[in-house]
């Protein structure tokens, strides 16, 4: 049998995300390993993003494996992806304007970028090429949610596909 995974919860104990959403993406990608796609929920990436202030864009909330977190003991140097910083500061500032640029994006490599295999620069040129590629997927209307999370196959061609539904 497989055992679901717990719900994300903050270093506090909160629920990660708030609200219907937060559950029902956790019971869905619980349903994928209770459904025997361990395989497939090993291999696949969530491509997250979100909506903040009075800017109605989608922005990038991160680039992560379903699964593992902090995989590889890595060093984060912010020299290594100066060339990117001004594409990161425009496509990721809505979470980087409240956690500080640097700390986010240290956060990320460190706590995600470990699991993907790829060296830091690769991580977040990585992470913008598909964001750039996919964010028309998320819905157009403001009244969707603040929220918009699609998933993605395994490197290296990360394709698009609908996440798994659960079952029932």
């Amino acid at each position: 049998s497989v055992l679901l995974p717990p719900a994300p919860r903050t270093a506090a104990g909160g629920m990660v995300a708030r609200g219907v959403a937060a559950v029902a993406l956790w019971a869905i990608c619980g349903a994928a390993l209770a459904a025997g796609e361990e395989d497939a929920a090993r291999t696949y990436n969530i491509l997250a993003f979100e909506r903040c202030g009075q800017d109605n864009r989608w922005k990038l909330h991160g680039l992560w494996p379903q699964s593992g977190v902090y995989c590889d003991e890595v060093h984060f140097d912010y020299s290594l992806i100066l060339d990117l910083v001004p594409k990161l500061t425009d496509v990721w500032s809505c979470t980087a304007s409240r956690l500080g640029r640097k700390d986010l994006w240290q956060h990320e490599f460190e706590k995600h970028g470990s699991c993907m295999g790829v060296d830091q620069h690769e991580y977040f040129e990585r992470a913008l090429e598909l964001a750039q590629q996919h964010v028309h997927r998320c819905p157009r209307k403001s009244w969707a949610g603040h929220s918009c999370r699609l998933c993605l196959g395994p490197a290296p061609e990360m394709a698009y596909f609908p996440c798994p539904q659960p079952q029932g």
